[in-house]
């Protein structure tokens, strides 16, 4: 299990977030890269990011997992901003055998984000049962991230949610990048190649093949293309 952090991670986490256009093209560039490194374009059940554009009319879905029970989806609205959701199933926060979400987690999130909480489309696996231990938001207007005030822990420090599943969006350097990344054995992806695409270079044939041997060049350019990068 991790080592619970003493402090406020959620509101060091949420100042390091930055605004919404930026964590939108970040969120098209990671996705890319996931699906470079893996040299198609990912299914359903795939480790790795998912940019699923006009999930509904106005709103954008991303969506992560890894593979380990733990993900993250983000919710790019149009009309109502944006909003964070992670799950860590081994967070001091998780709620995940009980009815409701960590006390204080949740705060005054917009009403049209928490009938969200109970759509199957954020979820790898929804089952009904609370799944976040991280929750921000921050509305068209604002001119910061918002989010809730989670109560400590009976042991008197603050949870630790699970913030660290967003590193690849909040660090961003092309050497952090790489950490992240799992490429096909044996390949070895250069970094000037991951610099390129964070700066949403052209996915040209070359490009594409320095993340993976035997990739499915049309189609990852496609797929490029559908998602905005």
């Amino acid at each position: 299990m991790r080592k619970a952090r003493r402090g406020g991670s959620l509101v060091e986490f949420a100042g390091k977030l930055p605004d919404q256009a930026e964590l939108r093209r970040r969120c098209r560039v990671l996705a890319t890269l996931d699906a470079l490194v893996k040299g198609r374009v990912l299914a359903k059940d795939d480790i790795g990011t998912v940019y699923q554009p006009n999930w509904r009319p106005g709103d954008d879905l991303v969506k992560y997992a890894d593979g380990g029970g733990n993900e993250w989806s983000i919710v790019f609205s149009a009309k109502d901003g944006v909003f964070l959701r992670g799950f860590d199933h081994e967070s001091d926060l998780s709620t995940y055998n009980e009815d409701d979400y960590w006390p204080g987690l949740v705060g005054d999130l917009p009403e049209r984000f928490k009938s969200d909480l109970k759509n199957p489309d954020l979820y790898g696996y929804y089952d009904g049962a609370p799944q976040m231990t991280v929750c921000v938001w921050r509305g068209p207007a604002d001119i910061a991230w918002r989010h809730g005030s989670p109560k400590p822990t009976p042991w008197g420090y603050h949870g630790y949610g699970g913030e660290d599943l967003f590193d690849p969006l909040v660090a961003w350097q092309a050497s952090k990048e790489l950490d992240w990344l799992y490429p096909e054995k044996g390949h070895v992806i250069p970094e000037p190649a991951v610099q390129q695409v964070m700066g949403q270079a052209p996915l040209t044939d070359a490009l594409i093949r320095a993340f993976h041997p035997n990739p499915d060049v049309a189609a990852l350019r496609a797929e490029a293309m559908r998602i905005g990068y």
